[in-house]
Formats: structure tokens, sequence, C-alpha cells
């Protein structure tokens, strides 16, 4: 990553550079898993108890579908609740919405419609149903983005590409390593989309980020 340009510390919700809740570590009892459910444990600073207690709401709270998988709350409440219940002392935890502008939701939908057939995301489940972002956040700028599956992927993660759209279009990431105009993300999105720059699989588009 591009010291000179970055911040020490990045919001996004890119799985390459941060972590989520729910997701596998927290439902999957394979032995296999132990490591690195081990490894979050201590990540969260979650006790014993409160991990039992994550366990047990994430398992049942999956299947009523809220939240939304991996690591998708429909409800700003609802997440509101479970850090406040489970995740308590784990200082650096934050909430943010996503949000995706209207001129590019079908072209979002139609690409994970491609890669994952009748798979649907908690993400582009939410898209398709046109949820509004819960009100009262705090916008910190827009994030380029490529969802790939389950997997979310980070202009950040791209080796140089934040020095290169840097370069070719005087363009640079904020305190929070977002981009703060829309046109400039999505000058950042189109650089990326380009065969020719390397990024990872999946449609880059300009999200905006939400801290609540």
């Amino acid at each position: 990553m591009p010291a000179d340009l970055l911040p020490d510390t990045l919001i996004t919700i890119s799985d390459c550079i941060v972590d989520r809740i729910p997701d596998r570590w927290i439902i999957d009892d394979r032995e296999a898993m132990k490591p690195l459910k081990d490894w979050y444990i201590d990540r969260f600073t979650i006790s014993a108890v409160d991990f039992e207690a994550t366990k047990h709401w994430a398992n049942e709270a999956l299947v009523g579908g809220t939240p939304k998988w991996p690591g998708v709350f429909v409800d700003l409440e609802d997440a509101m609740r479970v850090r406040k219940n489970f995740l308590k002392n784990c200082e650096d935890l934050i909430i943010v919405g996503v949000a995706l502008a209207s001129d590019y939701c079908q072209d979002f939908l139609d690409d994970t419609r491609m890669q994952c057939g009748n798979y649907e995301s908690g993400v582009s489940e939410i898209i398709s149903k046109q949820q509004q972002l819960s009100r009262n956040g705090t916008v910190l700028g827009f994030d380029i983005l490529a969802f790939h599956y389950d997997e979310v992927h980070n202009v950040v993660c791209n080796s140089d590409l934040v020095k290169e759209i840097a370069e070719k279009h005087s363009i640079t990431p904020n305190g929070f390593g977002l981009y703060d105009d829309l046109s400039d993300a999505n000058t950042g999105a189109d650089y990326c989309n380009l065969e020719t720059t390397g990024a990872d699989e999946g449609l880059w588009l300009p999200w905006r980020i939400v801290r609540y």
C-alpha cells in the first residue's frame, strides 16, 4: 500500500482488510476452524460466555433472515444491539452503512447474477429491494469496491492502483482511505474496470460509506 497516500487506519467493508460479524468463524463448528475461531475470539475481545451467546444469536438470526450473509445487517438497531450485548469490549469495532447510487444499482445486480447465478448475497438482496440507509449517520466518503461472490475487494488491496489513480487523475484518498467526491470515486472505479489494470474480479463501483 502506498503509505504516502493512505492513512494508518482505513475504513472499508472489504474483508481483505477488515473483520466482520457474522462470518464463517462464528457458526462453523469444524475442528479445522478452531485456530481461526480462537484468533477471532481474541481479536474481538470476546469472553467464552459471550462467544457462545454470539454464536447462538448468529445461528438463529441467520435462519430468520436478519442479518444477511455475510456480515450484513438489515436493521441498524440490530447491529447496535449486537455490539452492545456481545462485542462491548472491542474498542475498534465500528458500524458502517454502505449505499450505491441508483444509477449503478442495475449494473451491480446484473454483474452479481452473472457471477453467482441464483445465489443472492445479503448486499445484492438489499440493493434489489432498494432499501435506504438509516438516517443520522456521518458520511465518510466513497469506497471503490468490487464484489465477487461473498468477497469484497477494495482498491487498496490491488497493488499500486491507488497510486496509479492519483498519478493519472490527480485523485487522492481522504483521511479514512476513501474518496470525498462521488465523481472522483467513479473515475477511480472506471480505471479499475480496465482490463489493463489487472484489478481483482468483479464490477468496480463507488460505494458511499456512512458511520453510525
